[in-house]
C-alpha cells in the first residue's frame, strides 16, 4: 500500500536502493532524508507487511537544470514551476506488481495542489522506456550522471 514517507523510513528505503541500482553509486541516507524533510508531501513508500518494497522521492523544482546527485537538498527554490521526481525504485523481488505505477500516480496527484503543470526526472539504467510508457518524453541527454541518462518531462 502507498503511504507518505517519513524520516523513519530511510533504512527501508536504503535497503531497496542497494538492491535496485547498478549503473550509478547510490546516494547516502543523509541525502535521501533531506528530500523527505524538505518536501514530505512529495515522497512516498509502498509498504507491505511492515516492509518497504518501493519508494519515490520528489520535490518542487524550477528551471532547466537538474538537482545534483549526492548533495543534500537544503532548501526548495522560492519559485517552482515543476514537480521533480528525484528517485523511484522498487525491490527487484517485488517488480511486476504495479508498485512503480501506483507510486507515480500518488506523486503526480500532488501537482494540482502545488499549482505545478509539469513533472521532470532523469532516467537511468534504460528506464526511459518505462517513463515513456507513462507519458514522459525525452528532452535531452544528461552528462553529469556518469552513465547514460536522459532528462524527461511530462505535461500535466
Amino acid at each position: 500500500m502507498v503511504r507518505t514517507m517519513n524520516p523513519r523510513d530511510i533504512d527501508g528505503v536504503m535497503a531497496v536502493q542497494r538492491k535496485a541500482y547498478f549503473a550509478i553509486e547510490p546516494e547516502n541516507a543523509d541525502v535521501m532524508e533531506s528530500r523527505v524533510l524538505r518536501a514530505p508531501g512529495c515522497c512516498f513508500v509502498w509498504e507491505e507487511k511492515s516492509r518497504i518494497r518501493g519508494y519515490l522521492l520528489g520535490h518542487p523544482w524550477h528551471g532547466e537544470g537538474v538537482p545534483p546527485l549526492h548533495q543534500r537538498l537544503e532548501n526548495l527554490p522560492e519559485s517552482c514551476e515543476l514537480l521533480y521526481l528525484h528517485d523511484l525504485a522498487v525491490d527487484p523481488d517485488a517488480r511486476g506488481r504495479g508498485i512503480a505505477g501506483e507510486l507515480l500516480r500518488r506523486f503526480l496527484s500532488v501537482a494540482p495542489e502545488l499549482n505545478l503543470r509539469e513533472s521532470r526526472l532523469v532516467a537511468i539504467q534504460g528506464a526511459e522506456r518505462f517513463w515513456a510508457s507513462h507519458g514522459y518524453r525525452i528532452i535531452r541527454p544528461v552528462t553529469t550522471y556518469g552513465t547514460t541518462a536522459y532528462l524527461m518531462a511530462l505535461k500535466l
